[in-house]
């Protein structure tokens, strides 16, 4: 009878040491840790139910441990910068098929073996790789990015934080936009002057007949002068004969 008890007494310690086993890791692929472990009881599922329980704070030490792993409360209610993803049992975090962290590591309120205790506002609680806590593959998470890169990620299952090193992203690339051909523009050619004497403006400027026609002057030379003397000299003579014969005209009516 004796052997019995005691026989009854190792399964049941068998059994309740195997239980506390499997309440620790998270082993909750898509549903809700309800166990002792989980920083939020039973975890949430989706962004607008992880803002009512935070906010709800039926624990009493959301904010403080929240904040101990760089979530605040602005960045619960900011949904514009969580996206869901997955906190993989290797470290990797991914959102939408690409990995954004890796190294990943989660807080919980009971010690496992490879766990490391941290205190946070007077209380203890206890830090290990996924890699430790997990037993599933891959749990899903809200994964908190700002700017494109990693910040922090909550398990949906038991809302534990999870800290990794952020993937650094590739930048995008910006399009390469190709210049318009430019079309070459031709500068007007320069039109020749024409002449600006009159009655030669049909000719270029530069034409070596645009200048002044001279004017013909009289012939002053010594023919000229000849002829005009001579002239004179007619007229002179002509006078004189003139005058000569009326004065004959005048003597001969005198005498009479």
């Amino acid at each position: 009878m004796k052997k019995l008890l005691v026989g009854i007494g190792i399964a049941v310690s068998l059994l309740t040491g195997v239980a506390f086993t499997n309440t620790n890791p998270a082993s909750a692929a898509g549903g809700r840790d309800c166990d002792t472990n989980a920083i939020v009881r039973c975890g949430a599922l989706d962004t607008a139910e992880m803002q009512t329980k935070y906010n709800q704070n039926t624990s009493g030490d959301l904010p403080a441990v929240f904040a101990h792993y760089g979530i605040t409360g602005a960045d619960i209610s900011n949904t514009a910068n969580m996206k869901m993803g997955r906190v993989y049992k290797d470290g990797r975090i991914e959102v939408d098929g690409n990995t954004v962290a890796t190294g990943a590591r989660s807080v919980g309120r009971e010690n496992m073996t490879g766990s490391n205790p941290v205190t946070i506002a007077g209380k203890t609680y206890y830090e290990r790789s996924t890699n430790v806590s997990f037993d599933s593959a891959s749990i899903p998470a809200i994964v908190i990015m700002k700017n494109g890169v990693f910040h922090r990620a909550i398990i949906t299952s038991c809302g534990n934080p999870v800290v990794a090193t952020p993937k650094e992203q590739p930048k995008p690339v910006a399009p390469v936009v190709k210049a318009p051909p430019v079309t070459p523009v031709e500068k007007p050619k320069a039109q020749p002057e024409n002449c600006p004497i009159a009655g030669k403006e049909n000719l270029p400027k530069d034409s070596p007949d645009c200048k002044e026609t001279p004017q013909v002057l009289p012939s002053t030379g010594p023919g000229a002068l000849l002829s005009a003397g001579a002239g004179i000299s007619s007229l002179t003579a002509a006078g004189y004969y003139f005058s000569l014969s009326r004065r004959k005209l005048l003597n001969s009516f005198l005498n009479r």
